[in-house]
């Protein structure tokens, strides 16, 4: 027999998420209370979507903080928990089967409906083409947030299916600013 109830030990459980919620999103409400009354209608059932997307969420994102401390100038591990992050979000919420050949598919709608413009546009101009690259010379422009987040996902393959995760991989003639 367990020492306390299934009653009891569920509402310990959201008391400890919705304290973890409120350290890691608090900068994303505009007051307390805002955050309060998202926590409880999230927490209200451990089935429920955004429940799965904040705990998956802050999960990921928190390990991709602490890549760089674990394994220090290895930016992939940060880039390849963002990517996974991504890709399991946009399932989640899109009720999307585990399937082959839709995970980067996944992360890329993750990123146009995500990314707000401004955001795109800071991809953009950290990560450009060099200037011996054919493309650049051939039409004046630099990388799409489409090409940069193929980038990323190959990152992410790179270390899942192969287990290489020392530099960047992909494109030899892109920098990163």
């Amino acid at each position: 027999m367990l020492p306390w109830s299934t009653k009891e030990f569920q509402k310990a459980w959201q008391h400890e998420r919705y304290i973890a919620w409120r350290k890691f999103y608090r900068k994303e409400f505009n007051t307390l209370q805002e955050f309060r009354d998202f926590a409880q209608k999230c927490l209200k059932s451990r089935n429920d979507k955004s429940h799965l997307v904040l705990t998956t969420g802050e999960d990921l994102i928190k390990l991709a903080d602490q890549a760089d401390k674990l394994v220090k100038g290895r930016p992939a591990f940060q880039i390849f928990f963002l990517v996974i992050c991504a890709e399991a979000i946009y399932r989640i919420l899109k009720n999307l089967p585990h399937k082959r050949n839709i995970s980067s598919k996944s992360v890329r709608h993750f990123c146009k409906v995500y990314f707000s413009s401004d955001d795109q546009k800071k991809f953009q101009k950290w990560f450009q083409r060099s200037l011996a690259d054919e493309k650049i010379q051939a039409t004046g422009t630099g990388m799409s947030i489409e090409e940069i987040i193929d980038y990323f996902y190959r990152i992410r393959c790179e270390i899942a299916h192969q287990g290489r995760y020392w530099g960047f991989f992909g494109q030899a003639t892109m920098r990163i600013k």
